[in-house]
């Protein structure tokens, strides 16, 4: 089931978030910063008004890789306050600010390993298909991936080593009630029994780590991950029907001490783009 999400910064001003929460919009990114200065001038606004609509709310940092990184670090850290429920921070990448594509991933790390480590959640990378292929890096595929790719086809173009995407970037002129003009639409996929995937396998070993799940990594939503996942869920508070819906992808992702689950008789059942130049080819380490 595709769920519905949208992004805006300060070119979208005034957004009316109940509106944006009436018209079926589950979720929002929201820039917060760039840079090792910048801070959105819509930010504060926004972040509060999600909240009080119900809308599941994450924040953007966009990137600038030849400015100061620890500066970028604590000014996103200083502005952005994740709360529970919160979806993790996002590392937008589009740009190389003059650098090599080594220099560039040797920063990006320094930045996205400070910030798992003070917000205790595993950021998202943000980017577009062109500009990443161009790097010819692998190095970062096990971070979830937004990818921004504007394109006819059912699925977007996933590079750089990713096997999958997690949120999907398919438009730059969406429309959507409480914004006005065009507005970037998103969408997220739940995924229940039945599936099989590499977003399956990347549920089944978030479980894994966290103690609820002991059975085989093979990619394949069965009885066994939807149990598991239950089991997940019921410990978070959350609504433990076994769909990995956004909310609970977004628990996954929070780091957690491991729990151990006994393992349950086998007799018993369990209850519980923007179209843009490419750049010249670099290579990354």
């Amino acid at each position: 089931m595709s769920i519905r999400g949208i992004d805006v910064s300060d070119y979208q001003p005034n957004v009316n978030w109940q509106a944006v929460a009436r018209d079926g919009i589950v979720f929002s990114f929201v820039k917060s910063t760039e840079g090792a200065t910048f801070v959105a001038q819509s930010f504060a606004r926004n972040w509060a008004a999600m909240k009080a609509a119900g809308i599941q709310r994450g924040a953007y940092h966009f990137f600038r890789p030849a400015s100061s990184i620890q500066g970028q670090i604590d000014l996103f850290l200083k502005t952005v306050k994740l709360e529970p429920g919160d979806l993790p921070p996002v590392l937008d990448v589009e740009t190389t600010g003059g650098l090599s594509a080594t220099q560039l991933c040797d920063r990006a790390a320094i930045w996205l390993e400070a910030v798992e480590k003070a917000t205790l959640m595993r950021p998202i990378i943000y980017t577009y298909p062109g500009f990443w292929d161009n790097l010819g890096t692998k190095r970062f595929a096990d971070y979830p991936l937004w990818i921004a790719h504007y394109t006819s086809a059912e699925e977007p173009w996933v590079p750089g080593g990713w096997k999958t995407w997690t949120f999907w970037q398919y438009s730059d002129s969406g429309s959507v009630s409480g914004v006005s003009g065009n507005v970037d639409t998103n969408i997220f996929e739940s995924v229940r029994e039945g599936a099989q995937s590499y977003k399956v396998a990347d549920i089944q070993r978030e479980l894994r780590i966290k103690g609820f799940y002991q059975g085989a990594m093979d990619a394949k939503f069965g009885a066994t991950t939807t149990a598991a996942l239950i089991s997940f869920q019921k410990s978070q508070g959350l609504n433990p029907d076994g769909i990995a819906t956004l909310k609970t992808w977004a628990a996954l992702m929070r780091k957690a001490p491991k729990v151990i689950v006994p393992l349950q008789p086998q007799n018993q059942s369990r209850s519980r783009l923007p179209l843009r130049l490419p750049l010249p080819y670099q290579t990354c380490g």
